[in-house]
């Protein structure tokens, strides 16, 4: 009895659309800037306030938002133009890191005399990652939804796996 072998997969196939490579190459680089910018921030915050709860509420105030949000976002990313929302939500993104460097870069976040920052600049902080997460949760279903539109169903499988394995390599 012959048993024919199942056809090879093609496991770069997904690859082979311009669209789906830039896709997957920014998705790769802002995974990247959005943890080193967590990193960033939440050492910055705990280096200006030597407070532990300080620096748990640096998470807790982009968690918050995006929890809240992440409902209503992903029902407007079913009816609205996806790629207008993933595009509005990096340009909030944008702004956000912006604030933070210009925050830095004008020595609003210096430590005074006693060693830590004005408790309302601190809080200025939390502000813009409430707000960056708000950004991610708008994102993330509207992000995840235009991957299924740049390959043909076929390939869908093998998009969604190099898309899931791009942002958990560069999560870590």
């Amino acid at each position: 009895m012959n048993v024919a072998a199942p056809p090879a997969r093609d496991a770069y196939a997904s690859f082979r659309i311009p669209a789906f490579r830039a896709f997957i190459a920014s998705l790769l680089a802002m995974t990247l800037a959005l943890q080193i910018q967590g990193v960033v921030v939440a050492w910055q915050v705990y280096a200006l306030t030597r407070d532990p709860l300080s620096l748990g509420l640096v998470g807790l105030a982009e968690a918050l938002p995006f929890l809240a949000a992440a409902l209503p976002a992903g029902q407007w990313a079913d009816r609205h133009d996806r790629r207008a929302i993933a595009t509005g939500s990096i340009a909030v993104l944008v702004v956000c890191a912006v604030v933070l460097l210009l925050l830095t870069a004008t020595g609003a976040l210096t430590p005074q005399a006693g060693g830590t920052a004005p408790r309302t600049l601190v809080w200025l902080v939390y502000a813009v990652l409430g707000v960056s997460g708000v950004a991610r949760a708008v994102l993330q279903p509207a992000r995840q939804a235009l991957a299924a539109e740049l390959v043909p169903v076929s390939l869908y499988t093998n998009a969604v796996t190099w898309r899931s394995t791009t942002w958990q390599g560069g999560s870590v």
